[in-house]
């Protein structure tokens, strides 16, 4: 998932282990950890077909805040900027995959001119490349 930037509709139960991106809990035995605002879960590998889920692995990082789920001693409830608090929200994320209000013909781009437009061009790019 680390390359996920909002996938609010996804849904993961295996056993105990219920994942949902817009509402975040990770339950191990009677550990419930909510995770609605994680920036990083990168260690945490799911496959369509075999869902591996490593708790092991899984590292909740903010900053400089990793946190590993074995070797968690503080609650994350008792925490006072604990994650589900947290300013960050991958639901409300302003650049999201989901609800992304730019799109490339918005973009800016400071363009360039490639060899391939150079001969038209004659290595300046034109105002219509440009808009």
């Amino acid at each position: 998932l680390c390359n996920v930037v909002s996938l609010c509709n996804l849904k993961i139960s295996r056993c105990n282990l219920k994942v949902s991106l817009c509402n975040l809990m990770v339950s191990h035995g009677n550990l419930k950890i909510c995770l609605c605002n994680v920036v990083s879960l990168c260690n945490l590998k799911i496959s369509r077909c075999n869902l591996k889920v490593s708790l092991c692995n899984l590292m909740v990082s903010h900053g400089n805040l990793k946190i590993s789920l074995y070797n968690l001693k503080v609650s994350l409830c008792n925490l006072k900027n604990y994650l589900c608090n947290m300013k960050v929200s991958l639901c409300n994320l302003k650049v999201s995959l989901c609800n992304r209000k730019l799109s490339l013909r918005f973009f800016k781009l400071n363009m360039t001119c490639v060899k391939s437009l150079s001969v038209s061009t004659r290595g300046r790019c034109r105002d219509e490349f440009l808009n």
